[in-house]
């Protein structure tokens, strides 16, 4: 639901992983012009998946990158899953350590 509210008509959704950052910068420049937003799924639990992406925040080429965060959340009768999207100033202000 808060994708569809960014209002745009086409959306890119890229993810990161371990071996993934100058994947994603590549890919994302392939495609940037065909849309005005840029996400990026981000498991915000996982190291290889966050780290990645925290980095790619800090490249001039991300700046109009938008990070989506996910979390999954064990509840007594299954799961949640949390999603937080995130500029990528506001990315850069994440503590990753």
């Amino acid at each position: 639901m808060q994708i569809e509210n960014m209002g745009d008509e086409c959306v890119i959704c890229l993810a990161t992983g371990s071996n993934a950052n100058g994947q994603v910068k590549e890919r994302v420049n392939m495609v940037a012009h065909l849309s005005n937003k840029i996400i990026i799924s981000i498991n915000k639990q996982d190291d290889w998946s966050l780290c990645p992406a925290y980095y790619l925040a800090h490249t001039e080429e991300m700046k109009r990158a938008n990070f989506a965060l996910w979390e999954e959340v064990n509840l007594d009768d299954g799961y949640q899953y949390n999603l937080t999207i995130l500029s990528a100033d506001e990315m850069k202000q994440l503590d990753i350590s």
